[in-house]
């Protein structure tokens, strides 16, 4: 006889201190109580103001058809959130739906549009987007990089997005360029700039592309891989650089 069990994290007590000295006390409670795909439904967030903030999930299996989500369910990428909002008490304070490619890879991203908070409303299986939601940005991946490559945003501007350190992490943001510009500026190996690890080249390549692209906002990043973000520096050339103790906690 086989059993298969599921464990799941019930609730969390997190504490922090205030300016002032007084202890913020915040609890957590999840809750996994959709067996069509067993993953987290929903999130009761209740502080020490003794508000109660509750964060919904629906999934695929949560939907009945439409677009994306028959290519989702057929290939069982069932543990990709469609739809999220918020609520503080009976209002929705926000939201996001995300559509994905049949690979289940994110290509638009839409928000909730209002911004006084309204009765929550029913789910509704048949409908993904509800009229109370606008189109945030969508995104163009390279799937021979398995990379995010453009984000377009509904004012019809366009970011393109760098990999480094083995295409593994971003190195760099750069707005109001196209990837194919980005890609052909001079002076540039665009496979060995996401193939790099050596933070000094990568920053040579990013004092490159702000001088080609002077009028493009450029951010740009260092890593120690597997630890985190060394140092970022914003589309001003002002960097802040952020150090790790032995645990690898910023410090």
């Amino acid at each position: 006889t086989e059993y298969a069990h599921w464990f799941y994290l019930q609730s969390i007590t997190e504490r922090s201190l205030s300016d002032d000295g007084d202890t913020l006390v915040t609890e957590k409670y999840f809750n996994y109580n959709d067996t069509s795909h067993n993953q987290l439904s929903s999130e009761l967030s209740v502080g020490s103001d003794g508000k109660a903030i509750t964060t919904k999930y629906w999934y695929p299996h949560n939907f009945s058809t439409g677009l994306f989500i028959d290519s989702l369910k057929n290939k069982n990428i069932i543990a990709r959130p469609v739809k999220t909002e918020t609520y503080l008490g009976k209002k929705t304070i926000k939201g996001t739906i995300t559509k994905y490619n049949d690979d289940g890879s994110i290509y638009e991203i839409w928000k909730r549009n209002e911004t006084i908070p309204s009765d929550s409303a029913t789910h509704s299986p048949g409908q993904l987007l509800p009229e109370s939601y606008d189109l945030e940005g969508s995104i163009v991946r390279d799937h021979s990089a398995k990379r995010p490559r453009e984000v377009h945003y509904p004012d019809g501007k366009v970011a393109t997005l760098i990999w480094g350190y083995g295409r593994r992490y971003l190195i760099a943001q750069v707005m109001n360029r196209s990837f194919a510009e980005v890609s052909a500026a001079p002076g540039i190996d665009f496979t060995a700039l996401e193939n790099s690890s050596d933070n000094v080249y990568i920053n040579s390549k990013m004092e490159i592309l702000r001088t080609q692209f002077a009028d493009a906002p450029i951010i740009s990043y260092n890593y120690a891989p597997g630890i985190g973000v060394t140092s970022q520096t914003d589309q001003n050339s002002v960097s802040t650089y952020y150090f790790y103790d032995q645990l690898g906690r910023v410090n």
